[in-house]
């Protein structure tokens, strides 16, 4: 009899972990759903989209997001004049909430969700901004004459959220964007997709500063599409302490160097595939061994490149 039941078990654990990881699956694309409407609602409000970020006052998407989604409570307790962490905004910005939060990873639950540093605690995010592969692109050879082909680059890897961005000299300075600006059209462009939090990622060993979508700084608040889903290739973040490299749990790391770019790889816990949201606010998931030129293709904004099917 004893037999009988553990073989029940064995055979009924993997469908009930199964049936669950369904449901997480579906609790992240409703999050990113409600990412797209809050976005949509805002291009609706003030006729252009979301800012990736601003530098004064520093804020990022995030925060533009709060008055059209749920947080609205909020937005209109928060300072537009100030920035994320000044004041009373640093009491708002520590505030977790669901939407931030992929239920599939194990890590949003701990002590990574929240990033201490600086003397400001924040809540980290699952979800932030596709930036195409705008950091690769200040690379030499990748790299065309900083002026006048500065557009040619924009054009070639430039994401969503920096492809309508004003440009000089090689820097970007954030401003308004509409879908005119998405010149590859809103169906065929990545807007947001998922990163993973770290275990706990704020003290001197473990520092990591992926996920921590407040913070303006360090392209913190975005993805690139340089490498696919999921790879094993290691992100360069702004930082990565000497225990932060945790391939095992598909989170590979080293500490950006100079020189060198910065580069956070879409990554999930969902077997197989990330999940993102397109710039019309479809949700769809991309496998991991997608066509890199494809995924690539979904990172631009204005390449005129196609993404075929994935």
């Amino acid at each position: 009899m004893i037999a009988i039941i553990a073989t029940l078990i064995g055979l009924l654990l993997p469908a009930v972990q199964s049936a669950r990881e369904a449901a997480r699956g579906s609790q992240c694309k409703n999050n990113l759903k409600q990412w797209g409407l809050s976005m949509h609602n805002h291009l609706s409000a003030k006729k252009y989209f979301p800012l990736g970020m601003r530098g004064s006052p520093a804020r990022t998407f995030i925060i533009e997001c709060w008055p059209y989604m749920e947080n609205k409570a909020l937005s209109d307790a928060y300072d537009m004049a100030t920035a994320w962490q000044t004041g009373s905004n640093a009491n708002l910005v520590k505030e977790s909430a669901p939407m931030y939060r992929c239920p599939s990873d194990t890590n949003a639950g701990g002590a990574g969700m929240y990033m201490n540093r600086d003397g400001v605690q924040r809540a980290r995010c699952n979800y932030v901004a596709n930036a195409g592969r705008w950091t690769e692109s200040s690379l030499a050879p990748l790299r065309t004459n900083w002026d006048p082909d500065t557009a040619k680059r924009r054009s070639l890897y430039a994401g969503m959220f920096l492809g309508g961005h004003k440009m000089s000299n090689g820097s970007i300075t954030p401003k308004p964007f509409t879908p005119s600006n998405v010149s590859d059209g809103l169906s065929k462009t990545l807007c947001v997709s998922e990163v993973l939090m770290p275990e706990n990622g704020s003290d001197a060993a473990t520092f990591d500063s992926r996920a921590d979508a407040f913070d303006t700084k360090g392209e913190r608040w975005s993805l690139h599409t340089t490498n696919g889903p999921n790879t094993s290739v290691k992100d360069r973040p702004e930082y990565c302490g000497p225990q932060a490299h945790r391939p095992e749990i598909n989170m590979p790391c080293e500490q950006n160097a100079s020189g060198n770019f910065i580069q956070h790889a879409a990554r999930s816990r969902h077997a197989g595939a990330v999940q993102a949201l397109l710039g019309d606010g479809a949700v769809r998931g991309v496998a991991d061994n997608v066509d890199l030129a494809v995924w690539q293709a979904l990172g631009s904004s204005g390449a005129g490149d196609t993404t075929g099917d994935y």
